[in-house]
């Protein structure tokens, strides 16, 4: 039977690194369950900092499949609303104890902050007090379970809940409990190949990102091909950052985002931030060097065109100048051998 779990949640963790996807990882633990005998009619899964960091928008994303619809639900959660609900608390809370913001409304909080790993109730006959299980009263469940799992190396709280329209096994603790590390290690898996695709995205950018994380880190290792390379800082930074000190930052903030935003819309890649600076390349993607030059001046000029309208509203004016090439270039993994980065020249 345990090779049988293993199976199917390795298959799980395929789909969910090819498609960057939590969903096939709530279709393989169903699954498994099934295989156990325990027949769920709903399943979800909270999956907390989804992309491995804390959003600050998003609490997390809750996955629910239920069994008359055959699909995966998928709800973001922004931080309030995990408040009001009475969520995973991830702000380090070691007293476990609810504040006046966060009441233990849900059984995910007896879960997780309470640390007791393990929840059940037949949603028919108990006095909860939880308002999601009145609402799986009314849709006609009857049995409910929730799961606590430990992630290896994270804090995260990790909590798989089912429900059924019939009673669960009564050796249904027995059952989940001899679960609970392999359900445990491949949620680990799911959270730290999510953590490093995000990682690899935020920090070396969202296409050289992937290639990175596929191996293409070789010391070294180098290809010439065609493409433009364009160079943004801000005009008369240091004598700025003198004046303002660390007002500067969100000026800054304000200015990449408006420059990148640019960027994206014309098929260009952000490489890196240089101080005051962007590193910028556009490949060709099977564009002719002259299209890419012309997506280059687009870029230009309506980043220009953005920052001269958000100096008017900033307390400090500020503007941003460019340099702009297109030709033959080497990009190659550069560096110490402690540390390398990815380095592009001109070489035509």
């Amino acid at each position: 039977m345990v090779n049988h779990d293993a199976e199917q949640l390795l298959e799980a963790l395929w789909k969910t690194e090819r498609s960057d996807d939590f969903k096939p990882i709530l279709q393989g633990i169903r699954e498994v369950l099934m295989l156990h005998g325990i027949e769920a009619d709903r399943v979800q899964i909270p999956v907390i900092q989804p992309l491995g960091f804390r959003d600050p928008k998003y609490w997390g994303v809750i996955l629910t499949w239920r069994k008359h619809e055959g699909a995966v639900d998928e709800e973001w959660v922004e931080h309030e609303v995990a408040l009001s609900r009475g969520l995973p608390n991830l702000e380090g809370d070691s007293t476990g104890s609810a504040s006046p913001r966060r009441l233990p409304r849900s059984p995910y909080w007896t879960v997780s902050e309470q640390k007791s790993g393990y929840f059940r109730t037949h949603l028919e006959t108990a006095d909860h007090g939880y308002p999601i299980l009145d609402r799986l009263q009314k849709e006609g469940l009857k049995d409910y379970c929730c799961l606590g799992l430990q992630i290896p190396g994270t804090d995260l709280p990790a909590l798989v809940s089912i429900a059924s329209e019939a009673s669960f096994p009564d050796d249904l603790y027995d059952r989940i409990e001899s679960l609970r590390a392999i359900l445990s290690l491949c949620l680990y898996g799911a959270y730290r190949g999510s953590q490093a695709r995000q990682i690899a995205r935020t920090y070396i950018g969202a296409r050289t990102g992937p290639r990175v994380l596929e191996g293409a880190n070789s010391r070294g290792s180098a290809q010439t091909l065609e493409a433009g390379i364009m160079f943004c800082d801000l005009r008369g930074f240091t004598a700025l950052s003198e004046q303002i000190g660390t007002r500067i930052l969100p000026l800054m903030n304000t200015v990449f985002d408006a420059v990148g935003d640019e960027v994206e819309k014309q098929g260009g890649e952000i490489l890196k931030f240089i101080g005051d600076a962007m590193l910028i390349v556009f490949g060709l993607d099977g564009r002719s060097t002259t299209a890419v030059s012309q997506a280059m001046v687009a870029t230009v000029q309506a980043s220009l065109e953005r920052v001269e309208a958000l100096s008017r509203h900033l307390a400090e004016p500020v503007a941003v100048g460019f340099g702009c090439h297109v030709g033959q270039m080497i990009h190659a993994n550069i560096g110490a051998q402690s540390l390398n980065d990815r380095g592009w020249a001109s070489c035509r």
